[in-house]
């Protein structure tokens, strides 16, 4: 009988044991998920603030190279107010992102659902936001169209729309990558909480 007992408690113990165990590798696990989603929502926020000061930046470039060029006043306006507008979107963005980094510190499930709502709210911005540039290239070719008839050197404004051509595939390719790797990121963490709370 006594030889049960001490079985039985062994068997106890080692359940305890086992539970510790388990119990400890959950904390492990949830501190991972808390981490890996800090981790990749700082490096969004950090992106975000790089684009910020591009469209700044390009606020007061722009205005000055467009006038200069000769470009009409309301094409120069239209842009500085374009690059504004985008400025202050990424700015809601960027403080989106650091309440989903106070967020994911506590509860990850909210967390995952601000990230779900973020997506598609990214997703439905860019339709927007690709049908205005696209208004706004046959704006900035209707001027430069405009002023190579009126000036006596269509060559400079030849090359101006040539290069309006490689930069816009250049911002529209790191654009693109961007949002593209925010999308996917974002999902990751999504699918990374969703997993955990699943398990």
């Amino acid at each position: 009988m006594e030889n049960n007992f001490n079985e039985l408690e062994a068997l106890r113990q080692d359940m305890a044991l086992l539970k510790n165990k388990l119990d400890t590798q959950e904390i492990i696990n949830e501190e991972l998920i808390h981490r890996t989603v800090r981790t990749s929502l700082k490096g969004m926020s950090r992106d975000q603030l790089i684009w910020i000061f591009i469209a700044l930046f390009g606020i007061p470039y722009c205005t000055w190279v467009f006038h200069g060029a000769g470009f009409s006043m309301a094409f120069t306006i239209a842009t500085a107010i374009f690059l504004a507008v985008c400025a202050v979107i990424m700015v809601y963005n960027r403080i989106k992102l650091a309440n989903l980094m106070d967020v994911s510190d506590k509860d990850l499930l909210s967390c995952a659902e601000e990230l779900q709502k973020m997506k598609k709210q990214d997703m439905t911005r860019i339709k927007y936001s690709l049908s205005v540039v696209a208004v706004w290239l046959i704006w900035f070719y209707y001027e430069i169209f405009r002023m190579a008839q009126v000036s006596g050197n269509p060559e400079y404004y030849i090359g101006m729309g040539f290069g309006g051509l490689v930069g816009g595939l250049i911002g529209g390719f790191f654009g693109v990558r961007y949002f593209i790797r925010c999308q996917r990121e974002m999902q990751e963490n999504i699918d990374s909480i969703e997993a955990y709370k699943n398990n």
